[in-house]
């Protein structure tokens, strides 16, 4: 019958956790208390260990996903919400502006598109003011008819923007509606 025995791990690693005691049986699953290298315990099942699958207290994962989102540490900034509002109407249809952007061809230059570091060193090189009034300091394209991207973008004041429309028409002259 399944689950009566087990082979003894105690002792042995799997990865970052070393195996320090077996741990109440779970069904007709044996499971295994941990310990990591980081200093935590965790109950782990046998053959999640003996797999492969499970190689830590999930402190890695955890450091890997952190330094992705936060390596620039900026993810609460205005900026970052630019950026991030910038890629949405370009790649995610279900946002409202998605239409008048992604829809309509416009992207987001390489060198931005998965990089907020290189978009951040572009934007303060180029007149970004993180203490500027709300609607003071936006990204527009100079051409609305172009990507983002650095030869075509510009900070400047929501009324500037307003005024940077394209036409009704589908002309490319950039003139007011």
């Amino acid at each position: 019958m399944r689950g009566h025995y087990a082979e003894n791990l105690i002792g042995r690693r799997f990865g970052q956790l070393i195996v320090v005691e077996r741990a109440k049986n779970r069904g007709n699953n044996a499971y295994w208390v941990c310990k990591c290298d980081c200093g935590a315990e965790k109950e782990v099942k046998g053959s999640h260990l003996r797999s492969g699958l499970i190689i830590s207290c999930g402190h890695i994962g955890k450091e890997k996903r952190n330094q992705a989102i936060t390596k620039h540490n900026q993810r609460h900034t205005r900026l970052y919400g630019v950026w991030c509002n910038m890629k949405n109407r370009c790649y995610n249809p279900n946002v409202r502006s998605f239409k008048d952007y992604g829809e309509k061809g416009v992207k987001v230059c390489e060198e931005w598109r998965n990089n907020f570091e290189a978009f951040s060193e572009w934007a303060y090189a180029n007149g970004y003011d993180k203490d500027a009034e709300y609607g003071k300091c936006t990204i527009d394209r100079i051409n609305v008819y172009d990507d983002y991207k650095p030869e075509n973008c510009r900070w400047v004041d929501a009324k500037v923007q307003a005024n940077n429309r394209r036409s009704k028409e589908g002309n490319q002259n950039g003139n007011q509606d």
